[in-house]
């Protein structure tokens, strides 16, 4: 398989917080945007490999403001990182304030994925092209992560 660019695997999703996604106080549930984050890692792991993908595991999430009732979810994701059946992808979620007319990082996170077949096995994936040092760095910190977790559940 020829490596693909990360540039084929860039999504952005956007919408409104709904009233169902939110609690009491008006402010969107973290389990709505964590749902959101893994569709759209999702996306672009299935955008890079041609293929369905399942979730194997939330490497982590971080939630750095809060989200109100109407504001819009912009959610931007890409590969970071292809082994032989599996895609990290990384996601960021911003919030847009369409009264104030101003944008905010809210959370970002990192999804390991594994491509599958029709049959729902696990499907081989093109290697991602690393372009410059950025994307070395964090598909090397990624594979480490990916190893140390192999490790610890031996």
């Amino acid at each position: 398989m020829n490596p693909l660019s990360v540039e084929v695997s860039r999504v952005s999703i956007t919408q409104y917080v709904m009233p169902f996604m939110a609690n009491y106080a008006g402010l969107m549930h973290g389990g709505e945007l964590v749902k959101m984050m893994d569709n759209t890692a999702s996306v672009s792991a299935c955008r890079y490999s041609g293929t369905y993908n399942v979730t194997a595991q939330i490497f982590d999430v971080s939630f750095n403001s809060p989200i109100t009732l109407g504001e819009i979810i912009i959610l931007e994701a890409h590969v970071v990182y292809t082994g032989r059946t599996s895609i990290a992808v990384q996601v960021k979620a911003k919030a847009e304030d369409l009264l104030k007319r101003k944008i905010r990082d809210v959370s970002k996170g990192s999804f390991l994925m594994i491509a599958v077949d029709q049959d729902g096995k696990p499907a081989a994936v093109p290697p991602l092209l690393i372009e410059n040092e950025q994307q070395k760095l964090l598909a090397d910190s990624i594979q480490k992560r990916i190893e140390e977790n192999k490790a610890a559940k031996l």
